[in-house]
């Protein structure tokens, strides 16, 4: 029994079978994941080493001229180019098409934890990674609060808000950009100091020692065990202005008889402004494995119900940019060719059924007519018949 046999002898049974491929194929596609660009890896390592407080030069030649010496041997490595720049390093390894870069980040990883040696010692450890596209931020954003100061946004945002957006389904890493961070500054009067004898490395040392907290011990009874800790940080900006310096008989020198504390803010190295406002800017990145676009809306949801809670505070969150966008749009543009294809394929599949009907049916005509016409045309064309007349008949 062949296919056209059998779909019009049991058409239940070819139903069933399109209704199960049809239901196989919508499940199919729920199950998709958006992903503006596929997912591959450029044959790119980078390696990032920050060098604080050195010139481009002292970069060039004390960082990134040892890394190039280190990372030209490896194996299929095509190109090694590098950029040096106040404060730090910028190595780019360019490998052949058939190397694997993930084996290639481990061989360089290793190389230069050999040679970390041949670096200054101010200088960071080399931050080692692979260039993927998938690994930009879906969204970029900025927080702000109307009715807390930037220091206690900041606060807020490290204590409460990154925990809770860390907790999103999909989300691997958030990072901060900017923001004011709570830090005592110590303002040393230079002519107190040099009265009472003393030097700024005395006082750097006498705050770095006081500001520890760590166990010291256990206590053990027959009943019980308790551990005991030490406890030296700083509590408030008082507990800094009595810190004990130097201690000479029943008098001591206290760090607030000769310098100046100040409950303030640590240096800004990074700002995060958008649209003027300054604000606290958040990068989220998404797991290699999770849905842009899924991320995208849980994340947003997220950050609705955290404006709601924090409502008090006046916390609002606004969106820079977000990946998922264009996504959307990209796979809707993609429907919409396939929903005009298949109403296309429809439009020329009954054209053409009409027009060959069209067709049989002037065929048939002509056939029923054709017959008679040609009968009364040989009836008009054919001459009678005659029989000649004998000559010698007549004579």
């Amino acid at each position: 029994m062949t296919l056209t046999e059998l779909a019009i002898k049991r058409p239940s049974f070819i139903i069933v079978i399109f209704t199960i491929l049809v239901g196989g194929g919508i499940l199919s596609y729920k199950q998709l994941s958006y992903e503006l660009m596929p997912d591959f890896s450029a044959p790119l390592l980078t390696i990032t080493t920050a060098y604080p407080g050195a010139s481009p030069s002292t970069v060039e030649s004390q960082v990134s001229k040892p890394l190039e010496d280190v990372l030209s041997g490896m194996e299929n490595v095509d190109e090694v180019t590098s950029f040096s720049f106040d404060n730090a390093s910028f190595v780019l390894l360019e490998f052949k098409a058939s190397a694997n870069i993930d084996d290639a980040l481990e061989d360089a990883q290793r190389k230069i934890n050999n040679n970390l040696s041949k670096l200054p010692e101010d200088a960071l450890n080399p931050v080692v990674a692979k260039i993927e596209p998938n690994a930009t931020p879906v969204l970029q954003l900025s927080a702000v609060a109307s009715k807390i100061n930037d220091a206690e946004l900041m606060r807020l945002m490290d204590e409460q808000l990154l925990p809770q957006i860390k907790q999103v389904k999909g989300v691997a890493e958030v990072q901060v950009i900017g923001g004011e961070r709570r830090a005592f500054r110590v303002n040393v009067d230079k002519e107190k100091m040099r009265k009472l004898g003393l030097s700024l490395a005395q006082i750097n040392q006498a705050v770095a020692m006081s500001n520890l907290d760590f166990p010291t011990g256990k206590v053990k009874s027959q009943d019980e065990q308790i551990t005991v800790r030490l406890t030296g940080k700083y509590q408030s900006i008082d507990d800094l202005k009595n810190l004990v310096l130097v201690s000479k008989g029943t008098s001591s020198i206290r760090l607030g008889d000769l310098a100046e504390v100040v409950d303030a803010s640590d240096d800004q190295v990074t700002i995060s402004r958008l649209n003027g406002v300054n604000g606290i800017g958040l990068r989220i990145k998404k797991q290699s494995d999770a849905n842009a676009v899924d991320v995208a809306k849980l994340t947003k949801q997220k950050f609705k119900d955290l404006e709601e809670k924090y409502a008090k505070e006046g916390l609002k969150f606004t969106i820079a940019t977000d990946t998922s966008i264009p996504t959307i749009e990209s796979v809707d543009a993609v429907i919409h060719d396939l929903e005009l294809a298949v109403l296309l394929v429809a439009l020329v599949t009954h054209t053409t059924k009409t027009g060959q009907k069209k067709r049989r049916l002037t065929n048939n005509e002509n056939q029923q007519h054709h017959p008679t016409n040609a009968h009364q045309d040989n009836s008009r064309r054919t001459p009678p018949r005659t029989h000649p007349q004998n000559p010698r008949n007549n004579h």
